[in-house]
């Protein structure tokens, strides 16, 4: 009877490593071909320098941005934080609001995903720009949105550069926080289209979460942008790093 248990308890451990093998090997795989798929983005926008030199156009960061929009008519804008490595296209899909949250700036699918703008906003006519993106376990994607949980980190870094094929823009924060969706009534991402009463509401229920206080207080009339992204702070948590626009 040991031995069929010994047997057994062999054959247990063997799976086990197995699988852990598995879901080891397929999260470097993953790791490999999302780095393939953003390194393919910038040697994309690369080419377009090159292409800018031959014809003068006035815009380098215009002229990216199209290249990228003849490879993929989703593609939104770009999104950069300084002192991160938040370096990402942003993509808009409204008919299919979710398929990036899987797929890749190529259309791979993708644990990974790519930054995407919430369906219900509308280019040129939001106040609000919600953008969500993954809080991958290695410090990709959304992850290091998190660094902004430290006061120190945002003195240093107030500024986000969110741009779009047709404006650049600079966006100081004013607010993060945590974010318990199973807890919580009001929902951030809801407000994309605000009038004036609803932008002080948005103001004060941001400015009631923060963290800490940025002494920034924004009012109606300021371009919005909102980041999200996962959050363990709570089961069902969500992480929000809340800006206004300054420089175009």
């Amino acid at each position: 009877m040991k031995k069929y248990i010994k047997i057994i308890a062999t054959l247990v451990l063997a799976v086990l490593l197995m699988i852990s093998l598995y879901v080891l090997a397929s999260e470097i795989w993953g790791m490999r071909q999302n780095k393939k798929a953003i390194e393919k983005i910038y040697k994309t926008m690369e080419s377009a320098d090159d292409m800018e030199d031959m014809t003068e156009a006035a815009d380098v960061w215009a002229e990216r941005y199209r290249a990228l929009a003849e490879e993929n008519g989703d593609f939104f804008g770009w999104i950069h934080i300084d002192g991160t490595d938040i370096d990402l296209p942003v993509m808009y899909s409204p008919d299919d609001p979710s398929y990036y949250l899987k797929h890749s700036f190529w259309k791979k699918w993708s644990d990974y995903g790519t930054p995407f703008l919430d369906g219900n906003c509308e280019p040129g006519v939001s106040n609000n720009y919600v953008i969500y993106g993954h809080n991958m376990k290695n410090g990709t994607m959304f992850a290091q949105l998190h660094e902004y949980e430290s006061e120190e980190f945002w003195k240093e870094h107030p500024y986000i550069q969110f741009d779009t094929l047709t404006e650049q823009g600079t966006y100081e924060i004013f607010a993060v926080f945590h974010f318990d969706i199973d807890n919580e009534d009001y929902f951030f991402n809801a407000h994309v289209n605000m009038s004036e009463m609803e932008v002080r509401e948005f103001v004060d229920e941001a400015s009631a979460r923060q963290l800490y206080d940025t002494g920034i207080e924004p009012e109606f009339g300021d371009q919005f942008l909102t980041l999200c992204t996962c959050d363990k702070t709570y089961r069902n948590g969500r992480f929000f790093v809340i800006a206004r626009k300054v420089a175009s």
